[in-house]
């Protein structure tokens, strides 16, 4: 009987550490066009193909930078009011879908610079919403410090393999695609994952 509720334990950690796991690889899948599109906006792509291209493109990191940082404090707060999971998966969603409507100016014709002023700053907001309870969830889980460090290490590889995966992505869809379709695919795999949390 002990044996039982031991394994039951593990399997339940095991799910619980995988799917954390996917979720913020996800996250880091849905960053990676952002930095690997840039060029092609520079050399095609109006407002950013002028001579202010690189400003403005900076700019708008600057934007996603700034609201990911009021996120993370926010996001804290929601994370001991409401349950994690639903924060997470309220920023899958958020950054997902904000992804997928900066691929589709590509398809749209959309040139109005405050369109990516928009969707980069509630992305940036909404990639916040991954870390802070991801993090409340696995010290949940795997609070015996012994394991705890070990686990928190394994956890941080995801960032690696979405930055690997993402970029796999948006240069395959940039290689035989437009750029929006980078976007488009990135977004997709975060909704996904998202919803199947």
């Amino acid at each position: 009987y002990h044996s039982q509720i031991l394994m039951a334990l593990f399997w339940l950690m095991a799910r619980v550490f995988v799917l954390a796991y996917i979720t913020y690889f996800g996250f880091y899948v849905s960053r990676e066009p952002y930095s690997l599109v840039k060029s092609t906006l520079l050399s095609s792509w109006e407002p950013f193909n002028g001579t202010d291209g690189w400003l403005l493109l900076g700019t708008l990191d600057t934007l996603s930078l700034t609201a990911y940082a009021v996120g993370i404090a926010v996001v804290g707060y929601l994370c001991e009011v409401l349950d994690s999971l639903h924060v997470v998966v309220a920023g899958s969603l958020g950054a997902g879908i904000t992804t997928i409507l900066y691929g589709m100016a590509n398809f749209w014709g959309i040139h109005n610079y405050w369109y990516f002023v928009v969707l980069r700053t509630i992305n940036g907001f909404s990639e916040a919403f991954g870390w802070p309870p991801l993090i409340k969830m696995l010290d949940h889980h795997f609070c015996n410090e012994d394991k705890r460090d070990f686990i928190l290490t394994a956890y941080a590889t995801c960032k690696f393999l979405g930055i690997l995966v993402g970029s796999l992505i948006s240069s395959f869809s940039l290689t035989f695609n437009t750029w929006g379709w980078s976007f488009i695919y990135c977004g997709t795999v975060v909704i996904v994952i998202g919803l199947v949390d």
